[in-house]
């Protein structure tokens, strides 16, 4: 395995407050920065969960807005992604139901994100997190470009290629920080937040997410084997619940503009 070779936030400040407002988010299951690493090249989750991940990720990277510095992992768009280590135990894997009974029954669900700055923006759907492998039917859920250069959270309830989804209006463009939500409400509602703009779903909403054999990846699809993201990555985030939107409105609000945004 390649080393994971990343570069720490020259401005402590700024990522404190970006690392310590999503640790505040209800029910979260694990975050990770992408802006520290350990001596073994293991992406580090910073909210003390034992969970790391391990990929092919190489790249020294700072950018953020005018006179901020911004830690973040780039991914070359051919080859890079974080994946879970095959020895992980099951309970750590990040496979979400929406339906787990330590979350109280209003709040079941799932939320995930992240920053994201694409470098390259084609006809290829290009995976950004999730649990999602085609082969054997083993797709839980995903946050992703898709070829239409929209960005869409999408899930199954069974495994296969039956996917509820919900998308976004605007069209991603390369070199521009994004911020992107997905909150699922188990037969109810699939949300998706894009810089500012809440997108909606209410139609035929599965009451659970499958519970797949795939490991949960950053900057890839099927196991980190195809639809390779291009560009930077800060801030994935996962939470076995959904909650408040001003939450996430907060959030966004409060640090965009270390994006330039």
């Amino acid at each position: 395995m390649t080393k994971i070779y990343h570069a720490r936030n020259i401005n402590e400040k700024i990522s404190s407050q970006l690392i310590n407002q999503v640790k505040l988010f209800p029910f979260l299951r694990a975050h990770f920065s992408l802006a520290t690493a350990d001596g073994d090249g293991k992406i580090l989750c910073d909210d003390g969960y034992s969970f790391n991940l391990e990929g092919s990720v190489v790249g020294l990277v700072t950018r953020g807005a005018s006179g901020v510095t911004v830690g973040c992992t780039r991914f070359n768009g051919t080859s890079h992604y974080l994946v879970q280590p095959a020895t992980i135990n099951n309970n750590q894997d990040l496979g979400i139901l929406g339906t787990e009974s330590y979350v109280y029954s209003a709040r079941r669900g799932l939320t995930l994100g992240c920053w994201f700055y694409p470098t390259i923006v084609d006809a290829t759907a290009r995976h950004l997190v999730g649990k999602f492998t085609t082969t054997g039917n083993q797709r839980s859920y995903v946050l992703r470009i898709i070829s239409t250069n929209k960005l869409a959270f999408s899930l199954s309830a069974d495994g296969t290629s039956t996917l509820t989804t919900v998308t976004s209006d605007v069209t991603i463009s390369t070199n521009q920080w994004y911020f992107a939500v997905g909150q699922f409400t188990p037969s109810t509602e699939m949300r998706l937040f894009l810089n500012g703009t809440w997108y909606s779903n209410t139609t035929s909403i599965p009451a659970s997410i499958f519970d797949s054999t795939a490991k949960f990846t950053v900057g890839a699809g099927n196991d980190g084997t195809n639809n390779f993201f291009g560009g930077d990555i800060r801030n994935v985030f996962v939470c076995a619940g959904q909650f408040s939107q001003s939450v996430i409105e907060d959030y966004y609000n409060n640090v965009k503009s270390f994006f330039g945004l």
